[in-house]
């Protein structure tokens, strides 16, 4: 049974994300792990963290946004710290 097929079709969840989700294991182990609570898992709340996330990068664009200029720690003066 296909999840979340709608919302995919829809456009609702980025590509690069549901690409990433299929083909990086320790991506996917993460959503796994949040339905996971001792011996047991909670399918149905992996799956609603799962739409939460996809839900909430693309509105956000965590993809297009800048990353700030970092200095690298060899080119900070003591003071800096």
């Amino acid at each position: 049974m296909p999840f979340f097929l709608e919302e995919i079709k829809n456009g609702e969840f980025d590509a690069r994300d549901l690409q990433r989700f299929n083909e990086i294991d320790a991506y996917t182990l993460m959503f796994i792990q949040h339905g996971q609570f001792g011996e047991t898992f909670d399918e149905e709340r992996a799956f609603r963290i799962f739409h939460g996330s996809m839900s909430w990068r693309k509105p956000q664009n965590v993809y297009g946004r800048r990353r700030r200029k970092t200095t690298k720690t060899s080119e900070m003066k003591f003071n800096d710290f």
